[in-house]
């Protein structure tokens, strides 16, 4: 009985450790979709990462808005600021699970910050969260 007490404590830390590794593997594929999708101004394939309802912030909308309904004002953004580039600034997590990413894009009409907020929902990441805004 002695024996079966730290086999069932190092297979709990085991199974924690590759559950935590899943989940970092998850966000690793969402991350790179999100940065493939903004370098090609792809709202439709962006929109995969959208929760049911997204703080949205553009230039020209600000609200929370419907999955479809942030899809539809992503579209026209990028249709009048085709994407030339995006580089990510900075990314981190909380302890609670979020994911964040900071970067710039380039459009023929100028620069942009972004910013958006991912949580985890089952064992996908999905983004609550999405702002870009005119860089000064």
């Amino acid at each position: 009985m002695k024996t079966v007490k730290p086999i069932i404590i190092l297979l709990s830390c085991f199974m924690a450790t590759l559950s935590m590794a899943q989940s970092e593997s998850n966000n690793s594929k969402a991350e790179k979709a999100i940065s493939q999708a903004i370098k090609a101004s792809d709202a439709q394939a962006l929109s995969y990462y959208f929760y049911t309802n997204i703080d949205l912030s553009l230039p020209n909308a600000n609200g929370v808005f419907s999955k479809d309904q942030s899809t539809q004002l992503l579209k026209k953004f990028f249709s009048t600021n085709q994407v030339s580039s995006f580089k990510v600034k900075h990314n981190g997590s909380s302890r609670k699970g979020t994911f964040f990413t900071i970067g710039d894009i380039e459009t023929q009409n100028g620069k942009f910050s972004i910013y958006y907020l991912m949580r985890q929902k089952e064992d996908k990441y999905l983004i609550h969260q999405f702002q870009i805004q005119t860089e000064n």
